[in-house]
């Protein structure tokens, strides 16, 4: 076996990359103690190879591959350390030197070419053994130069619950607003009260779940405030989903804890869990003999859609008009006023007081907070020099353009609109209440197929254009048909864990006919959830996602929140689940990944 000396002829030189000069300095070292490895281990014959190999790679006038060498390193180090018994001290000692050169290879390696030096601690540690050192345990030296890893957070059992628990609550929720006294309703609704209850860790969300259920099983609220209420809480139960126990500690809305509180005090005859609470809370202090009573009236009263205040109409007009001033100069990149960026957060404040006063539709307040937070996370990109000048006009174009959806929503309310029950769908839609139906595994099923509408007619879907209501009546079973073939397909999917390529077809072609016949009416909901399952299941005919887990909740999920839109179609009800935005977002999230 050659020297490995360094010679004229050898590819080693003072300006050899940094790396290759350390893989030297190992080789250099073994072949120091070749004389005594040979006389102590059978092994002398790998080692000798492993050496020559080492040897023509630095030899070689090719471009060297690190992660190649770190390989054979590895391997040599495994049989030097699996040489037994090693009782020359030189050995020993010439061994200890290849770990410091072996050290030096790792710090310029893990630098360069992030490779975690992890897989070198059991060799490594065999050899300090034999030389009596202590084992290398957690890499301290390494730390820093160690990539850093994605660890998914852990999911806590209530946000896992509610993930179970979520489309149970809703298709209770669709059975309890077609029936008040639906008794199964109720009692599926009272088992997710008490699961979510069992599952929280923390005193406050214990509280929540159980005073929910205590005040709204109860007679002491209206039916009509006592779906606003549920439509509330399935709501903190869609954001919990996506979050965490401890961020849902904070979203519980204080005003709305206190109402149920109030609702259990005033009942007359309580239940067991009603008294349990009454006396846990102190509950008589908020009996009508207390201040707290006008507040919780308050309270409920304003969860109704009030009419606008028309003095503040205009003023709200000119704040509006100014943030959309403000927004277009920031795109035009025509503002150098630092002021600006503070002005467009006490207008979206002024719009957000206005709208909490004249409406009690919490989309439209979901909707300005999410763009107050965008405006905060662009005034913090705009801080970074680093950021691209075309990315940042882009966001400012965003929040505009989110702010002009915004108007053209909440102003084309009529100002007179008051909510009445939101069980009253409309009348065509109750007499075929049987036909709305979601099974707990199934989805959608035995939709009555209209003839008019068969499935051989709903590929060209055309609308009539003279009456509104024959639109909504023709979309309606149009979209029942395509969502009774989505819940097959998802059945099927369920069972078997994957989609086939037709499939996937089917199912795109069915939101693209859903889309389409909501453009039609202009449902704007409907038409951007359509359109972002559009979006996704494209993305999964081009394999750009796959079909997984997450994809078949999103099905299921569309099972059961479009029926529900489908029944409020016509009325002037404001949306029973106000959701349908964050699975909008969860759905984009999912497509660009």
């Amino acid at each position: 076996m050659r020297p490995l000396h360094k010679t004229k002829d050898n590819l080693y030189d003072s300006n050899q990359k940094p790396v290759l000069r350390s893989v030297f300095s190992v080789a250099n070292t073994l072949q120091v103690s070749h004389k005594i490895l040979k006389n102590t281990t059978d092994n002398i014959r790998e080692c000798e190879d492993k050496l020559k190999n080492i040897s023509d790679l630095l030899s070689s006038k090719n471009m060297l591959s690190e992660q190649f060498i770190s390989r054979q390193i590895y391997q040599l180090l495994n049989v030097v350390s699996a040489t037994k018994p090693i009782k020359d001290i030189t050995l020993l000692q010439n061994i200890s030197d290849i770990t410091d050169n072996f050290y030096s290879f790792l710090d310029i390696n893990v630098t360069e070419k992030q490779i975690s030096p992890l897989v070198f601690l059991k060799p490594i540690n065999k050899i300090r053994q034999d030389l009596d050192l202590k084992p290398i345990l957690d890499f301290d030296l390494f730390h820093p130069l160690l990539p850093a890893k994605y660890v998914p957070p852990k999911t806590d059992q209530l946000q896992y619950c509610a993930k179970k628990q979520r489309m149970k609550f809703v298709r209770a929720l669709i059975s309890f607003y077609q029936d008040e006294k639906n008794e199964q309703a109720q009692a599926e609704l009272s088992a997710v009260f008490t699961k979510c209850a069992k599952k929280s860790t923390s005193l406050k969300a214990q509280d929540f779940w159980q005073v929910s259920q205590a005040s709204l099983l109860s007679d002491n609220i209206e039916f009509k405030n006592k779906n606003k209420l549920l439509a509330k809480i399935e709501k903190l139960i869609s954001r919990l989903a996506h979050s965490s126990e401890s961020k849902f500690n904070d979203i519980i809305a204080d005003k709305l804890y206190r109402l149920f509180l109030y609702k259990i005090a005033i009942a007359e005859n309580k239940n067991e869990l009603q008294q349990y609470l009454y006396d846990k809370h102190d509950l008589e202090l908020f009996l009508p003999d207390n201040d707290v009573l006008q507040q919780n009236e308050q309270d409920l009263r304003s969860l109704s859609f009030l009419n606008g205040d028309k003095k503040n109409k205009t003023e709200i007009d000119d704040v509006c008009n100014n943030t959309q001033n403000i927004l277009q100069a920031y795109i035009n990149k025509d503002n150098n006023n630092p002021l600006n960026l503070k002005h467009l957060k006490n207008n979206l404040k002024e719009v957000s007081r206005y709208v909490a006063t004249t409406s009690g539709n919490d989309d439209f307040l979901d909707d300005l907070a999410d763009m107050e937070y965008d405006l905060e996370q662009l005034a913090n990109k705009n801080d970074d020099n680093d950021n691209n000048d075309e990315i940042v006009t882009k966001s400012w174009q965003e929040i505009l353009n989110k702010f002009n959806v915004f108007i053209d929503s909440f102003f084309a309310k009529k100002e007179t609109f008051v909510a009445e029950d939101i069980a009253s769908i409309r009348e065509n839609l109750l007499e075929a209440q049987e036909s709305i139906r979601v099974t707990p595994v199934d989805g959608l099923q035995d939709y009555p197929t209209n003839p008019v509408f068969s499935a051989d007619n709903d590929s060209d879907v055309n609308f009539s254009e003279t009456k509104s209501e024959d639109n909504l009546d023709q979309y309606i079973h149009i979209t029942l048909e395509q969502l009774q073939n989505i819940s097959k397909i998802t059945t099927n999917f369920k069972k078997n864990k994957y989609l086939e390529v037709a499939e996937i077809d089917n199912i795109y072609d069915s939101f693209d006919k859903i889309y389409n016949g909501a453009m039609v009416i202009n449902e704007k909901k409907i038409i951007k959830y359509s359109k972002a399952m559009k979006e996704l299941f494209y993305s999964i005919k081009t394999g750009k996602n796959q079909t997984d887990n997450k994809i078949l909740d999103f099905l299921q999920e569309s099972l059961a929140i479009l029926p529900l839109f489908l029944a409020q179609l016509g009325s002037e009800q404001p949306p029973l689940l106000s959701n349908i935005d964050d699975s909008i977002l969860q759905i984009h999230k999912t497509t660009k990944s």
